[in-house]
């Protein structure tokens, strides 16, 4: 009877555990993120006053979805640029479609550059 007993508390303490958020919990949780913009926006970062030194978590939350379209082609920086895309991850592919001309070039993350 002994064994018996260890065995079913055995099975009972190992048993899996299913959880999951209740309605109230959700609306914590989304009362605690802060708005974003996802709309296009008809200035460039620049004009936009978006690219300072004293950056703040605020802003680039708010603002890392807009993009002006009209200007998403044009280069501002006359160097060779490198980009990465995740291979896991089908957004990085469609960022490189609307800002592939930015790079010069761009790779998957799993290749890697050594030193010789």
């Amino acid at each position: 009877m002994r064994t018996l007993f260890n065995l079913l508390w055995l099975a009972l303490a190992c048993s899996p555990v299913h959880t999951t958020l209740s309605k109230s919990d959700a609306k914590k949780a989304a009362s605690k993120t802060l708005l974003e913009k996802s709309q296009f926006s008809d200035k460039p970062v620049q004009d936009r006053g978006l690219v300072v030194t004293d950056l703040k978590a605020e802003s680039v939350v708010l603002e890392h979805r807009s993009y002006c379209s009209a200007k998403a082609r044009d280069r501002h920086f006359a160097g060779d640029v490198l980009g990465y895309v995740t291979p896991w991850n089908s957004h990085g592919y469609d960022v490189t479609k609307v800002f592939g001309s930015k790079f010069t070039q761009i790779s998957p993350v799993w290749l890697q550059l050594k030193r010789r």
